[in-house]
């Protein structure tokens, strides 16, 4: 399999001499061309790069679900469907680009660029949609179903008794909820019996600073702390599970909302006017 700084350069190589060709031809076709395959080598290094990063962008992560969002990849999904349809457009005879190669035909041209767009198009559509009508994504911890979506839930701290309320009767989907506004500051709240616990499980390295703050604050509280494992693979290099802070706060929903508010303060430098998504 190629390596990614192979493919790296081979992108960088293809675009520098897109560029060349650009500055020294003369003719309006050579320019044409010229542009055509800088923009496609430079989307296509983009996009690459993007695609192959580790999964999607974690806004959230629990012992029961996995919740990411696909946005930056639909929007490199959309690069590279554009690249693909103006190299289309491109190969097209009546644009006469590639009327001096000897391998050329206008048959070719209809067959290649009629494909590239019709093909290319509806991933550019679908992409475009997708990202006007952001969505989360939410995968069930050990099912094999397929991914779950679901429209994005916002609220501020003020509003969150509100969710908790209906999840301690048990009205939400599943027996957990956490709120977040980066990704970095998600915290989870599970229900015991009729009081709640607060968790903070560490999946992406910049989580991992704020385990022995979350810590300190639950000794400075006197409540009990523990930290434990769903046994999730965190995204960075680590032999063990990614570790979760259990907070055992046994708290009613007027006082769990509190110490969360505290949390996001103080640990997490927010404030009452933060907007959090809510996962699930």
């Amino acid at each position: 399999m190629i390596s990614d700084k192979l493919f790296y350069a081979v992108c960088i190589l293809f675009s520098i001499i897109a560029v060349f060709l650009i500055i020294v031809s003369k003719e309006t076709n050579d320019i044409l061309r010229g542009l055509v395959w800088l923009f496609f080598w430079s989307a296509g290094g983009i996009c690459y790069y993007v695609l192959n990063r580790k999964g999607s962008k974690r806004v959230g992560q629990g012992g029961i679900a996995s919740i990411t969002d696909d946005r930056g990849k639909m929007m490199a999904l959309m690069i590279g469907c554009l690249a693909f349809v103006i190299a289309g457009y491109s190969a097209l005879p009546f644009n006469h680009l590639y009327d001096d190669s000897n391998r050329y035909t206008p048959a070719f041209g209809w067959i290649i660029g009629t494909i590239s767009i019709l093909f290319f198009g509806f991933g550019l559509i679908v992409s475009i949609i997708k990202l006007v009508k952001p969505r989360v994504a939410m995968q069930i911890k050990g099912s094999e179903s397929p991914v779950i979506s679901f429209s994005k839930n916002q609220l501020t701290i003020s509003q969150l008794e509100g969710k908790l309320e209906l999840l301690s009767k048990g009205k939400t989907e599943f027996d957990f909820l956490g709120i977040h506004s980066s990704g970095v500051d998600c915290i989870y709240f599970t229900k015991v019996d009729d009081k709640f616990n607060i968790e903070f499980e560490a999946m992406d390295e910049g989580q991992i600073p704020f385990i022995e703050k979350l810590k300190e604050y639950a000794r400075s509280r006197g409540f009990p702390c523990s930290v434990t494992t769903y046994g999730n693979k965190p995204h960075y290099n680590s032999v063990k599970e990614s570790p979760v802070v259990r907070i055992e706060t046994k708290t009613n929903l007027t006082e769990t909302v509190k110490i969360a508010n505290e949390i996001e303060k103080a640990i997490f430098g927010n404030n009452d006017e933060t907007v959090y998504e809510v996962v699930p």
